[in-house]
Parts: structure tokens; C-alpha cells; sequence
């Protein structure tokens, strides 16, 4: 039964912010991926630090797609990379709904650098061209992202955002 709402998007697009949200709306459990695998495996840090550190992180990933997958009535929302992955997609979109948060990305470099979230970024931190950076990733997660409804966060109240992916949801759950 497809009846997860999935968010997915570059980081800073809003995922766990609008997850929160939407779950808190919906009356559903909220799940996020990159939270659920630091209680689960440990900080992703310590996973990436790892001989192999990349590699393991993503089969970790796998594995956590799979449990997620049989959960229902849940807001997960995805780490950056965690749907750059074919076989983690139809995991996920076998059992729920996904939706794509874009925005345009120098709010995003604007959004990431004034952030006081902990979440574990190092790629951004590290960039000397934080903008460059988002470009990159941006083009390596158009093939994957482009298969989603996408929903824009540029300059919008979170609780427009909200609405708009409660409302394409509940579409998109009554035809499956």
C-alpha cells in the first residue's frame, strides 16, 4: 500500500523542515533518513571516515530504503544523496508518494551558509565555490530528480509549501 510521502532535493531545498511540517499536519510519524541512519550505524562521519566509507554509507542506505519502505502512514524526508539511487527510488516510490524540493541555488548556498542545523555537510563546508558545488550536484541529481513532481521552495512560507505537498499527495495516493 503506497502511502508514504517522500521528500527528496538538494540539501537545503527544506526536506526535514517541511517533513517535520507536513507530518505534524498530517497527524503521521516523521522520518529522517540521515537522523534515522546516525541512531541506527552511528554519525555518518564515522561511517565515511571508513576504508570503503562511501560505499558502506550507501549500502547502508539500501538496507534503511528497504526498512522504510515497509512503514506506512509516514513524512520521510531523504538525505541529499539517498535517492540518487535507482534501486533506493523504487523502493520508496513502491511505497509512497515522492516529491522533489527545488530551489533556485544561490538561496541555497544563501540557506546552507547561515544555517545552525548539525547536519553533517562536508562537501558544502569544504567548497571553496559553494555555488559551483550546488551546480555539480544539481546536474548529478537532474537524471534522478526529474522523475518526481518537483515543488519550489524559493522565496515561499513554509506553510504554502506544506499545503502544496499535502495537496499533491493526497492526489497522487488516491490513484494508486
Amino acid at each position: 500500500m503506497a502511502n508514504n510521502v517522500i521528500l527528496t532535493g538538494l540539501m537545503g531545498t527544506g526536506k526535514t523542515t517541511l517533513g517535520r511540517h507536513v507530518a505534524n499536519k498530517l497527524n503521521r510519524t516523521f522520518i529522517d533518513t540521515d537522523e534515522y541512519i546516525e541512531a541506527q550505524f552511528g554519525p555518518a562521519a564515522s561511517i565515511f571516515s571508513q576504508t570503503n566509507g562511501d560505499m558502506q554509507f550507501r549500502a547502508i542506505e539500501e538496507q534503511v530504503a528497504n526498512e522504510l519502505s515497509a512503514k506506512q502512514h509516514c513524512v520521510i524526508s531523504t538525505g541529499g544523496r539517498f535517492m540518487l539511487n535507482q534501486s533506493n527510488i523504487d523502493v520508496m516510490q513502491h511505497t509512497g508518494v515522492v516529491v522533489c524540493l527545488v530551489a533556485e541555488l544561490s538561496e541555497l548556498v544563501e540557506r546552507l551558509s547561515n544555517t545552525t542545523s548539525t547536519t553533517y555537510r562536508p562537501r558544502f563546508v569544504q567548497a571553496e565555490d559553494k555555488l559551483k558545488l550546488m551546480q555539480q550536484l544539481e546536474q548529478q541529481s537532474a537524471p534522478y530528480f526529474k522523475q518526481f513532481k518537483q515543488i519550489t521552495t524559493t522565496g515561499r512560507l513554509i506553510e504554502d509549501i506544506a499545503e502544496e505537498i499535502i495537496t499533491l499527495s493526497n492526489s497522487q495516493l488516491s490513484m494508486h
